[in-house]
């Protein structure tokens, strides 16, 4: 029993950013042993993508005050340095998990007792994402198919069985970021008549080289996923096109194209 497969790859898409919502200014009131003090907290850029140098403001409304104020922020291994008197910076990292930083403040009184603040700053360290080529990395086994539904491929049951969308991650370029994928099958019987089709929302990505980043990274992603995120780890390499139930003849149509209905979940 013979079946037919035509295969269609569209490379042309809507491209969506995704955003994330940032603190960039927030005011805390310090108590201690001292006079209570409110201090301004501030960067400079509601998002920050991996190389930027972030500019951490700390405003005194009293210079009188005794004490010092000493902000705290971890991003990778980077360190914050100061920057004259009331600023610091600090170069986030390339290679850093994208998502929210927290601001924090050391206070060390006048008699050297030490206090720890949260604030609501917070820097946003966000990937940089692009649209990939599909036909870089995308390709469909055992067999391509065809573009061509005057020509398509012959396929037998067990190729059928075995038929996926194979995802070539180490081709997809550095700093394109998450790619996430819609994958939609369509089945035309001989009468021209068009079977309900099937869709698939998938995200695959180039391997950072490190499993456990691999690991957060794709958690992160299947996130922003929300309702759709019936996603596995191995099908960051591939996903298994379902044919079941098909007639003695038909056309099976594999659409992939680029999905940006998600929303960020950071």
């Amino acid at each position: 029993m013979l079946k037919s497969i035509f295969i269609e790859c569209l490379l042309l898409c809507v491209f969506g950013i995704l955003s994330t919502s940032a603190q960039l200014k927030t005011s805390i009131l310090l108590q201690s042993t001292d006079e209570d003090e409110r201090i301004n907290v501030s960067v400079d850029k509601s998002v920050y993508f991996p190389g930027d140098t972030v500019r951490l403001v700390i405003q005194r409304n009293d210079s009188t005050t005794a004490g010092t104020i000493t902000p705290i922020l971890h991003i990778g291994d980077a360190k914050l340095k100061s920057f004259g008197q009331h600023t610091h910076i600090i170069v986030i990292p390339q290679s850093v998990t994208p998502g929210p930083y927290p601001v924090s403040l050391r206070v060390t009184d006048s008699e050297g007792r030490r206090f720890h603040y949260e604030t609501d700053c917070v820097v946003a360290v966000e990937e940089y994402q692009d649209v990939e080529e599909l036909s870089r990395y995308v390709s469909i086994a055992p067999i391509a198919g065809s573009n061509n539904s005057r020509t398509p491929v012959t396929l037998d049951r067990e190729q059928l069985e075995n038929l996926e969308v194979h995802f070539q991650r180490d081709s997809i370029r550095l700093r394109k970021g998450p790619q996430f994928l819609r994958i939609t099958t369509t089945v035309l019987l001989r009468a021209g008549l068009a079977v309900p089709s099937y869709e698939r929302r998938v995200v695959t990505f180039r391997s950072h080289g490190d499993p456990s980043k691999d690991r957060d990274m794709f958690v992160q992603y299947r996130t922003a996923y929300g309702p759709y995120a019936d996603i596995r780890t191995e099908e960051l390499e591939s996903v298994l096109v379902p044919v079941d139930s098909l007639p003695d003849w038909a056309i099976l149509g594999i659409r992939i194209e680029p999905d940006y209905t998600i929303k960020s979940a950071r």
